[in-house]
């Protein structure tokens, strides 16, 4: 008891000191005239938020030994949609992730790619359209983690090549890929892009399918 008493502490202030460090960011974009300085601390922001959240999440879960991903993803996705605006479009979230509790471990490159893949979504794919639809499924099968984020946006110039891109967002991306061991499937045309992981190195503490 005396143990889970300060694991929630920590984590607490963990997630307490990132929010600091987010105002901290908020308040320095407030000064910044130009628009990519800008949005490049929003995006600082964004990443910060999706680690502060897990750690939310785990001190106030009872056991402190994962967090709900089904949860989390809705709260991240939700968050970020409100923070983009995504010039007026309307935005239609659709997501379908597990009932499953992923350790510390796991969660944190796999939110971190979900934050990316969605900001990414936001920011590019539907330029010049009033709506979109944004998919987001994360599944369990046959022990392999299976996530994809959909978007019916305008997709990926023809040109596009991911170990060449300079995107911070991208590299991010293949970057926690490769530290879950990961494979990347890339389907893009003109009536939208989705974006998959095959993730075979994780620690799934508790899967609605037992229960």
């Amino acid at each position: 008891e005396d143990r889970n008493i300060l694991l929630k502490e920590i984590h607490h202030r963990v997630k307490n000191n990132l929010q600091v460090i987010s105002s901290l960011l908020s308040l320095q974009q407030r000064q910044i005239s130009d628009v990519k300085a800008s949005q490049a601390l929003q995006e600082g922001r964004d990443r910060v938020k999706a680690m502060a959240l897990i750690h939310q999440n785990l001190y106030q879960d009872t056991d402190i030994i994962g967090v709900e991903v089904n949860d989390y993803v809705n709260k991240l996705a939700n968050s970020l949609v409100k923070n983009y605006k995504v010039e007026e479009t309307t935005i239609k979230l659709n997501i379908d992730v597990d009932a499953i509790k992923l350790d510390i471990d796991a969660i944190i490159p796999i939110g971190l790619v979900i934050n990316e893949l969605i900001s990414n979504a936001l920011k590019y794919a539907f330029t010049d359209q009033d709506s979109g639809i944004l998919n987001i499924y994360l599944k369990q099968k046959h022990n392999v983690l299976i996530l994809s984020v959909t978007d019916n946006g305008k997709g990926l110039p023809d040109n596009f090549n991911m170990e060449q891109i300079s995107s911070l967002g991208f590299r991010l991306i293949k970057a926690f890929s490769d530290k879950l061991g990961a494979k990347i499937t890339i389907d893009s045309s003109r009536l939208g892009t989705k974006i998959s992981l095959n993730i075979p190195r994780y620690c799934l503490l508790y899967t609605s399918d037992a229960a």
